[in-house]
């Protein structure tokens, strides 16, 4: 194969090429240029390679991904500070979230949502559907059973068709630290 602008073995002439590494020319990226680069990154990389422009992709993305995050990170703060409040109202003020603690988990639950590609964007209504029902529904479930122990705990005992006291039929167990009795020993006559 001849340089451009050469004939080559059959004798047609090939065009010139102006990329130099289409052409199979050696490429000066030793040389430096009018300004006094040589053409390649620090590191020893030629300028422009694949290692360097994956590089500067990861850190665009990176930096749309951050911009993404840092505006969607207030409304996921929000939403974080009402469930908490939720939970606080029925287990003490000590699951209020502050202020800076809601927003840094609002943003890193952003960044996992970016991570996997939009979940919130996508499943976001169905989530607060489901924590508002669950929000919703829960402290009736709580009330419900525990108006149901109550309940069993009130209501008399039949033992052997004997209606009981609450407490005092057989599944009841003793508080004391006495020991129970043996009843049949108690009733068998002695002799």
């Amino acid at each position: 194969m001849g340089r451009p602008g050469q004939a080559d073995s059959v004798g047609a002439e090939k065009p010139p090429v102006d990329d130099p590494i289409k052409s199979g020319e050696p490429v000066p990226d030793d040389k430096p240029d009018k300004q006094g680069r040589t053409g390649k990154a620090k590191g020893g990389r030629p300028k422009g390679s694949k290692a360097e422009r994956e590089r500067q992709e990861r850190e665009a993305t990176e930096a749309e991904n951050d911009r993404r995050a840092k505006q969607m990170a207030p409304d996921i703060a929000g939403v974080c500070q009402l469930a908490f409040g939720f939970v606080a109202t029925r287990a003490g003020e000590h699951w209020m979230l502050q202020d800076e603690e809601a927003k840094r988990l609002g943003y890193r639950i952003a960044r996992v949502d970016i991570k996997w590609s939009g979940l919130l964007d996508r499943y976001g209504e169905e989530i607060m559907l489901i924590g508002c029902v669950a929000g919703i529904c829960w402290p009736r479930i709580e009330k419900d059973i525990r108006d149901a122990r109550e309940r069993a705990r009130e209501k008399p005992a039949k033992v052997d068709g004997v209606e009981t006291k609450p407490g005092t039929g057989p599944e009841a167990k003793s508080t004391s630290l006495e020991p129970e009795p043996d009843l049949d020993a108690a009733l068998t006559p002695k002799g």
